[in-house]
């Protein structure tokens, strides 16, 4: 007897599932393969790009999300002590509008953000924070959510790690972000109980060397898109641009 899933066999069901699956292939590597023709992918430093990310970040962490107080905040603008301290990403199109942007926080006196504001109860006593991250600020611009701009971020964040040696990066996570990407091959982990920081999230960490193996395995033309590329530093104009 043929299954039925919500009235439709199983095997139409399956075969519908393929279908979506292929369509999806296509329509990202067919972005890829455009996306420099369309948007433009570096680091910066620059007070005034600085700046326009900063609004940007207020505009979806305080006013689209409520992650994070207006009262912390001056004059529209959401920064913290741990900007000095980070490489901020960002992505912008053809009209030069901001599409995407995070932020790779860097070590400094041996601490960041996650270690302050959460308990951790896993032993990292192995993790060398000298060759540890974290990225937090992670903002993905309405117009372009549905435009595989996560995947360019994780692109661009994997050279830079690989460029700096860095072993072990951090991050804040809820309980929708983390399984989007572990489904996608980040292997998150979570590395404390929940703490009401940014709304309810959870401490998490991945190891570079177990992404690529479990990247390998769950996709790897994922892992070669990824991997394959080439990030420049600039030294006249202190940023990285990744192509």
């Amino acid at each position: 007897m043929v299954q039925m899933v919500n009235g439709v066999s199983s095997p139409l069901v399956n075969t519908i599932t393929k279908i979506k699956q292929i369509k999806r292939n296509l329509e990202f590597w067919w972005f890829y393969k455009n996306f420099y023709n369309h948007f433009f992918f570096y680091t910066t430093e620059q007070e005034s790009e600085l700046k326009e990310l900063f609004k940007i970040r207020y505009r979806v962490y305080c006013e689209e999300y409520n992650y994070i107080s207006k009262e912390n905040t001056k004059n529209g603008l959401e920064k913290d002590e741990w900007d000095s301290h980070s490489t901020h990403f960002i992505i912008r199109d053809e009209e030069k509008e901001i599409a995407a942007t995070v932020r790779m926080i860097l070590n400094s006196d041996d601490s960041f953000p996650l270690l302050g504001n959460f308990k951790i109860d896993v032993d990292t006593s192995s993790v060398n924070l000298s060759k540890a991250a974290e990225i937090s600020r992670l903002i993905v611009t309405k117009k372009y959510r549905r435009h595989h701009l996560l995947l360019v971020l994780i692109k661009g964040m994997y050279l830079f790690v690989k460029e700096k040696g860095i072993e072990n990066v951090f991050s804040v996570m809820d309980d929708k972000l983390l399984p989007m990407l572990t489904k996608i091959g980040l292997p998150f982990r979570k590395i404390g109980p929940p703490s009401i920081y940014q709304g309810l999230t959870y401490p998490c960490m991945l190891n570079v060397k177990e992404f690529e193996i479990c990247l390998q395995e769950i996709d790897p033309r994922l892992l070669k898109f990824i991997s394959e590329g080439v990030i420049k530093y600039d030294g006249t104009n202190h940023k990285y641009s990744v192509s």
